[in-house]
C-alpha cells in the first residue's frame, strides 16, 4: 500500500468519508476522547498514539489498525509481527515465509500478539529518543552561535565595530 499521507490526514479523510464530525469521531472512539484530541492529532500534533488508543480510533474509523498505520507511511506496518517462539520454530521451515507475510488486523474478539505491544514500546522509546537528540541538537547549536559570536568580537579587538 503506498502511504496518502501523515497518520494526522489519513484520520480527517477516512473521517470525512464517514462523514463523522470531530466529535462524532471522539464519541465512537470512547475513553474519554475529546473533539479537542481529534484535532490534535488530524493536525499531526501527536505523531503516534498509544496502542489501546491507536486501536480504538481504528475501530472507530472502521478500518484495521495496520491499514492506518500503512496509508501513513509507518515502515513494516504491513508486515506480521510474529511472537519469538513462532519464529523460532519458522526458521527451520522458511525464514522468507515468515517475514513476507502480510498483516491481518486481530478481530475484536482475539487478542493481539503480545509481540505487537513490544512494537508499540520501541516505537515509543525510539521517538522519545528521536526527540532527546533533536533537542540535543538544537542546544548545541545555540551554544555554538554563541561561542562564535564571541570569538568574532574577540578577533576584532577593542573598539571594532562589527560588520
Amino acid at each position: 500500500m503506498v502511504p496518502s499521507g501523515t497518520l494526522g490526514s489519513v484520520i480527517r479523510t477516512r473521517r470525512c468519508e464517514l462523514r463523522l464530525t470531530q466529535e462524532e469521531l471522539a464519541d465512537r472512539i470512547g475513553g474519554g476522547m475529546r473533539q479537542s484530541e481529534i484535532s490534535r492529532l488530524e493536525r499531526d500534533g501527536v505523531m503516534l498514539p498509544r496502542r489501546a488508543r491507536l486501536e480504538a480510533i481504528a475501530a472507530a474509523l472502521q478500518m484495521p489498525v495496520g491499514e492506518l498505520l500503512a496509508r501513513s507511511g509507518w515502515a513494516g506496518a504491513d508486515t506480521v509481527i510474529v511472537p519469538v517462539a513462532t519464529a523460532t520454530r519458522a526458521k527451520s521451515s522458511s525464514p522468507a515465509s515468515v517475514a513476507s507475510a502480510h498483516y491481518s488486523a486481530p478481530s475484536r474478539t482475539e487478542p493481539a500478539p503480545a509481540a505487537v505491544d513490544d512494537v508499540f514500546d520501541r516505537l515509543h522509546d525510539a521517538r522519545a529518543k528521536a526527540q532527546q537528540i533533536i533537542q540535543t541538537y538544537h542546544d548545541l547549536e545555540t551554544r555554538t552561535a554563541g561561542t562564535m559570536e564571541t570569538v568574532e568580537r574577540t578577533m576584532r579587538g577593542p573598539g571594532a565595530r562589527a560588520a
